[in-house]
């Protein structure tokens, strides 16, 4: 159940929201209607249209009866962003090159630089090859039912995954941002701060899976620097 909230919601409407999810019924997204419209207007939709978004799918917003919101076409794991960045580029299962070549890392702020251009890699290539896909949506997936219901699509006489709805928008989903935080944070703890073993070491330790530093894994998991525990350091990576 989707609750669009705005400085306009009444409270005690909220706060019956909340009471149901403190009882278990936790089928509820809150949706912030002043961050939802700014981004869509952001990619071009009239305020006017914006105004009157839907969430679909989980909560992704598109415009009622105007938009065509192609959501999660691709997905970024940003964890592998690290194992990347560890493995200079190479995928851990296969030795393929399918990263960037990092090189020698010396410091964290060299690290945490190399993460982010993994990150914008892997972006790169996944939207490259949803552009390339998109304009053949019409032909491989037309949608006469769905068209019928965009008024746009029917003044057109165009199918409505070949241009005829008003808005046409995509998005890419990323993926495991705890992870990553958690990561980076055990990462900053082990090797730069406490300097209990070298980047390579922990490289090699987490290729074997741990096998013979078990005490290591547990430090590393007991770290209080975790997302969603308020930590600065974790925060501020996540941010």
């Amino acid at each position: 159940i989707h609750i669009r909230v705005s400085d306009q919601t009444p409270e005690d409407f909220v706060k019956l929201v909340l009471r149901c999810i403190r009882g278990g019924n936790s089928s509820f997204v809150f949706v912030n209607d002043t961050t939802v419209i700014k981004a869509l207007t952001s990619v071009g939709i009239k305020e006017r249209d914006a105004k009157n978004y839907v969430p679909i799918g989980c909560y992704e917003p598109a415009v009622w009866g105007m938009e065509l919101g192609c959501t999660g076409c691709g997905g970024i794991n940003l964890a592998k962003a690290v194992e990347l960045t560890l493995l200079s580029g190479r995928d851990h299962a296969t030795g393929d090159l399918c990263g960037l070549a990092t090189g020698e890392i010396r410091s964290f702020p060299e690290f945490l630089a190399a993460v982010k251009s993994q990150i914008a890699y892997l972006t790169d290539r996944a939207t490259g090859y949803v552009t390339k896909i998109e304009p053949y949506y019409g032909l491989v997936n037309p949608d006469p039912l769905l068209s019928c219901q965009y008024d746009e699509s029917v003044a057109r006489g165009m199918d409505v995954y070949d241009g005829g709805a008003k808005y046409n928008n995509s998005s890419m989903s990323f993926y495991s941002l705890a992870s990553l935080v958690d990561s980076l944070c055990a990462i900053k703890n082990l090797v730069y701060d406490q300097q209990k073993l070298t980047l390579s070491q922990l490289t090699q330790i987490l290729q074997n899976d741990w096998q013979g530093h078990e005490k290591l894994r547990l430090e590393a998991r007991r770290l209080p620097q975790k997302y969603g525990n308020a930590d600065p350091l974790a925060d501020s990576l996540a941010k």
